[in-house]
């Protein structure tokens, strides 16, 4: 997907003037960060061109969930419910 949409995206990515800030609800496994990464990687190789994220919160009412989202993504929020925003 990336290396169809490449040349489009790398000029986007050069004109950010700062990371996409990302905040997910009912967040799970955080998939839209492990592929916000995937794509920012193969964009990279590609183009050059490196993409930068900014992590802003997540919730999620899981406990078991909450415990992954903490020790492999570390947000700077973790709210519970999204009840709490």
């Amino acid at each position: 997907m990336v290396s169809r949409y490449a040349d489009e995206l790398g000029p986007v990515m050069q004109k950010l003037s700062r990371p996409l800030r990302i905040a997910t609800m009912c967040s799970g496994t955080e998939s839209p960060i492990l592929a916000l990464r995937l794509m920012f990687r193969q964009l990279e190789q590609q183009t050059g061109i490196k993409g930068r994220m900014h992590h802003i919160f997540s919730a999620e009412i899981e406990p078991f969930k909450q415990a992954y989202i903490e020790r492999n993504f570390g947000p700077p929020l973790l709210f519970r419910d999204v009840t709490e925003l």
